[in-house]
């Protein structure tokens, strides 16, 4: 029975040992969250350029998702070349992703209300 636990007990030692990582990312995060909450011209910004590196890693996982793939990995190329488009698009005009990213928002949200 202690066998199955001692790999748990050293990957918890592990992650543990990497305590710092967890400070210096949420100082980040912190940081980024008191640029978007003044909602200047900044914060517009940055709220595009988070979206386009969302958008671009997540191609680069699809498109690895894509070599290791058994069955259908031209699906997930094919959505990481997609994913990889829009966020070069999203990086280059980061104020013009915003306003789509409203616009998007919007018309959830009126599709909520009217289903509601």
């Amino acid at each position: 029975m202690e066998t199955g636990a001692d790999p748990v007990v050293s990957a918890a030692k592990d992650v543990s040992r990497l305590w710092w990582l967890w400070l210096v990312f949420g100082a980040v995060w912190t940081l980024i969250a008191v640029t978007i909450l003044q909602f200047d011209q900044a914060s517009v910004t940055t709220v595009g350029i988070l979206i386009g590196l969302m958008f671009f890693f997540a191609g680069l996982q699809s498109m690895v998702g894509a070599a290791v793939a058994e069955r259908h990995g031209w699906v997930y190329g094919l959505f990481g070349v997609l994913f990889v488009i829009a966020g070069v698009v999203a990086l280059i005009s980061p104020e013009n992703t915003f306003a789509a990213l409203a616009d998007i928002m919007g018309f959830l949200f009126l599709i909520v209300a009217i289903s509601w």
